[in-house]
């Protein structure tokens, strides 16, 4: 999982590769663990090259994370959102 870039005022953009097909759900996490984004599960096949642009645009300034539940394991990256 790659998550960039660590400090974004309008997007982030997270980037992974899967070995097999993989039910995949991405979530926003604010700092004190609430869920403050959410997108479904999506069945996406292997390859290097699957990425998700994420609007955040309507989060206040602070640290986040990004996690990326697939298969029901979690993997999370934090980036902080700074805007002006």
């Amino acid at each position: 999982l790659n998550v960039f870039p660590s400090v974004a005022d309008q997007s982030i953009t997270s980037e992974y590769g899967l070995k097999k097909n993989a039910a995949i759900e991405t979530r926003i996490i604010d700092c004190r663990g609430v869920v403050v984004k959410s997108y479904p599960k999506q069945e996406q096949s292997p390859g290097d090259d699957h990425r998700q642009i994420i609007s955040v645009e309507s989060l206040i300034d602070g640290l986040y994370f990004c996690q990326v539940c697939c298969n029901g394991i979690n993997h999370s990256l934090k980036f902080v959102v700074k805007k002006g």
